[in-house]
């Protein structure tokens, strides 16, 4: 009996060591985690962390903090110079820009040459006589059915003294208008051997005192002399040697009236 209390009270004894142990331990570790982190062993901290590496283009974590902030500081300094810089050549080049005198472009001035004065070639109207010559633009000149058939597609009749006439109302009783002849003497033309004929040019003419109205009538002949023109691919001259102009013409109206 005495040795089954002895042994119950022992392995009370033990439960309550256990129990005092179990104790001791919980508060101490409750203390730890309630310490202030001023009382935290940054030794064990630091041994506890893992190592960590960083490349060159990181900012290591071990600089100071003043370190980096003098860097910063340092790379806005260069960053404001740098756009100052560029702020400055700016305005040097607009005041550059302002200070040039602007160079206006040199005028083209054209070189004309004086035309030549029809007033200069004497009077136009001869003898009461108008004349306006075409000369071919070819070698070999103008002629055969091509030319008969551009004359008559003019209204052009061939008639008195072997030239080709233009007729008042078209017809050939009528007075005759004006003529044409070709450019080379006795300048006839043969209407059946017009396949054989050959000339460089023509001549169209009027008789300024034969008609009441001539200048009239020296339009009619202007506007036949360009329409063959056109289609004999020929030029109009005011004489065998100086092309017809608007001088020329303004010269023979004035003369005509």
């Amino acid at each position: 009996m005495e040795n089954s209390v002895r042994y119950i009270l022992l392995i009370i004894g033990v439960f309550i060591i256990l129990g005092i142990l179990w104790d001791g331990l919980r508060r101490k570790k409750r203390q730890e985690r309630e310490a202030p982190i001023g009382t935290i062993d940054l030794k064990r901290v630091k041994e506890k962390m893992p190592h960590r590496s960083f490349s060159s283009s990181s900012v290591s974590l071990s600089e100071p903090e003043d370190d980096i902030v003098g860097e910063v500081r340092s790379v806005g300094r260069e960053t404001s110079r740098e756009t100052a810089s560029v702020g400055e050549q700016a305005i040097l080049q607009e005041e550059i820009a302002l200070a040039e005198p602007a160079v206006e472009p040199t005028p083209v001035v054209e070189t004309v040459q004086p035309v030549q004065q029809a007033a200069q070639l004497g009077p136009l109207v001869q003898e009461g006589f108008v004349m306006l010559h075409l000369k071919s633009s070819y070698e070999e000149g103008m002629g055969g059915y091509t030319l008969l058939q551009t004359l008559l597609a003019n209204h052009l009749q061939f008639g008195a003294k072997q030239f080709f006439h233009c007729y008042e109302n078209n017809n050939p009783k009528a007075k005759v208008l004006f003529s044409v002849s070709s450019d080379e003497a006795p300048g006839t033309f043969n209407p059946t051997a017009m396949r054989d004929f050959n000339c460089q040019g023509l001549m169209l003419f009027m008789n300024a005192e034969h008609h009441k109205q001539p200048l009239r009538v020296f339009e009619a002949m202007l506007d036949t002399a360009e329409s063959l023109a056109e289609a004999l691919d020929a030029d109009v001259f005011i004489n065998q040697d100086q092309p017809c102009d608007e001088a020329h013409l303004a010269q023979l109206r004035s003369e005509l009236k």
